[in-house]
């Protein structure tokens, strides 16, 4: 999460095309990698039978924070409907 983080705050300073690629697969690496964990950990701690129930819940939280997120921004995308203005 931590290096999530920094490759965030790294594209404020990224100058370059090389600079900025970098920090994409440092950045996406990380994505990765907090993915991995996120799925142990469910697997872990959530019984067989309620995971897809669980994941599905969690898929919602996200998606309608991620649209939260947006609205707050002030974005005017509505995505796949119409080109931003």
């Amino acid at each position: 999460m931590l290096l999530a983080a920094a490759a965030l705050v790294a594209f404020l300073f990224v100058r370059s095309n090389v600079a900025f690629v970098a920090v994409a697969s440092l950045y996406g690496t990380s994505q990765c990698g907090l993915t991995a964990a996120r799925q142990a950990l469910l697997a872990r701690l959530v019984a067989p039978a309620d995971r897809t129930r669980v994941r599905a819940v969690l898929s919602r939280r996200s998606t309608a924070a991620s649209r939260s997120a947006r609205r707050a921004a002030g974005s005017r995308c509505k995505p796949a409907r119409r080109p931003c203005t």
